[in-house]
């Protein structure tokens, strides 16, 4: 009888997630997927993400998994795993609504969203091969969620081009078309419905 070691189970586990969540573009999908992912396979008793605003003056809660009174909460640096702590602010506020340690998600020591956890049912401590795993699957998480960035940045910078391309040839036939006029009152008035259909295309 073949014997399943738990390193070869979390190895099939990292797997399955990395695949589900490389087939995504959408960062709220792979963070859900991840959230109960975890609780599931850890027992953990809450989860919720923590979004950073673009001052990173504040941490916005977007995804919650469990009852807890919290919307945002002061922005704090972080690196790795950690385990709250309550002589800590804003920590302390965290651990008061039953959260217990968290992980960011970080792509090029950019922080893309941080992963918050309560205990473990029974309070059972996490152990250092769980808290391994969790290191791995935020490293799967970051890649994934940087995908999808990559994708939408390229998204972006197309539709860009393409506006700007339209701009151009839209330019190109007024000056064609200003070069047949003769008064200043006729080119006013091609340059008019030229922007207005330029505006409504």
């Amino acid at each position: 009888m073949n014997h399943v070691t738990p390193v070869l189970i979390n190895l099939e586990s990292l797997l399955e997630l990395s695949v589900r969540l490389n087939t995504s573009q959408d960062s709220m999908f792979i963070l859900n997927s991840v959230l109960l992912s975890l609780m599931g396979k850890l027992k953990l008793s809450r989860a919720s993400v923590l979004i950073p605003n673009k001052e990173k003056t504040k941490f916005l809660f977007n995804i919650s998994k469990g009852r807890y009174e919290l919307d945002e909460i002061e922005y704090f640096e972080i690196e790795d795993f950690r385990e709250f702590e309550a002589d800590k602010y804003p920590e302390n506020i965290l651990l008061d609504n039953g959260f217990k340690f968290c992980i960011p998600i970080k792509h090029q020591n950019k922080i893309l969203a941080v992963l918050c956890f309560g205990n473990k049912y029974f309070d059972e401590a996490l152990t250092e091969e769980e808290k391994y795993y969790i290191q791995l699957v935020a490293i799967i998480t970051a890649n994934a969620m940087q995908v999808v960035n990559d994708r939408l940045s390229l998204i972006k910078a197309k539709t860009n081009l393409e506006h700007r391309n339209q701009l151009l040839q839209t330019f190109f036939e007024m000056s064609r078309d200003f070069s047949t006029l003769l008064t200043r009152k006729q080119i006013l008035r091609m340059l008019s419905y030229h922007l207005m259909g330029q505006a409504h295309g």
